[in-house]
């Protein structure tokens, strides 16, 4: 008879069961490392065991910041069920998902009124400026600078803005700049105009060919209209424009009912010169030539 050997002993390991049917979702940036799980989680046990899933899992980013392809790390699956104890879970492998960009959005930089200088150079001032959308104490530098649109004096003048952005987390961000602001320009000189108003030409040319007979430049002690007539616009101090010519007399600084200067013709032949006031398509003959006679 033969006697089978005794006492041998072996041990049985647990079997590894893996969890499988789970993704990991895309995400914007939101400073933080939690991934979204989605699917159903389910594990395949040998022959007719009976195991199932439970627990509550938890998806992690490998790192906050925003990229593609980006590793994700599950725990929290268990198994239960009558034949759980002869296995060991292992947690989903080889997720990945995407992080994108969050935008944020700048807004509260401010430009400094000034005294006209001729430049277009403007003070610009991010001490009050908001960056929404920024997560937490996310690390993120903004330098701004700006250009009134043009030199001439005005209020309300729109300053052109333009930022540069740094910082530690400024790669999870994509930025909406503030692109204006708008402060005053004040001081300068008078402006005048570099082409007459139409309706002052018209009446230029009226007085040049229809007020004053023809012969009028002819004749000695009277206004001459010729090419030497120099419309002018005066200043608001009552000096004349920057022409080329001037105007004697004490009413050439004359100013209309409504206190805005006139605007007057000058002629260029000898003292004393005669003026012709002008002004919204009106005249007024200078004396010289209303006392003149034919």
């Amino acid at each position: 008879m033969v006697l089978q050997p005794t006492g041998l002993s072996a041990t049985i390991n647990k079997a590894n069961l893996a969890v499988s049917g789970i993704a990991a979702l895309d995400k914007t940036y939101d400073a933080t490392t939690a991934a979204t799980l989605s699917g159903t989680a389910a594990v395949a046990a040998l022959g007719s065991d009976s195991v199932s899933v439970t627990g509550t899992a938890v998806g992690s980013f490998a790192s906050k910041d925003a990229g593609a392809g980006k590793a994700v790390t599950v725990t929290g699956y268990t198994l239960s069920g009558a034949d759980a104890g002869n296995y060991v879970v292992t947690q989903p492998t080889g997720l990945t998902a995407n992080i994108s960009r969050a935008v944020i959005t700048v807004s509260g930089i401010t430009a400094a009124n000034k005294t006209f200088d001729g430049t277009t150079a403007a003070s610009v001032s991010t001490a009050g400026a908001t960056l929404a959308g920024r997560f937490g104490t996310d690390d993120i530098t903004m330098v701004s600078s700006g250009q009134f649109s043009s030199a001439a004096p005005g209020l309300g003048k729109t300053v052109n803005l333009s930022s540069t952005f740094g910082g530690a987390d400024i790669g999870n961000y994509v930025v909406t700049e503030q692109s204006q602001a708008f402060a005053n320009i004040t001081g300068g000189p008078v402006a005048v105009p570099d082409v007459l108003p139409q309706q002052v030409q018209n009446t230029v040319t009226q007085v040049q060919t229809s007020l004053l007979p023809p012969q009028a430049s002819a004749q000695p002690q009277v206004l001459s209209l010729s090419s030497t007539l120099v419309v002018q616009q005066l200043a608001d101090n009552g000096s004349t424009g920057n022409t080329g010519s001037t105007s004697n007399g004490d009413d050439a600084n004359e100013q209309d009912s409504s206190g805005l200067p006139l605007i007057n013709t000058v002629t260029a032949f000898g003292p004393p010169v005669p003026t012709l006031k002008i002004q919204n398509g009106g005249m007024r003959l200078p004396l010289v030539a209303t006392s003149s006679k034919e």
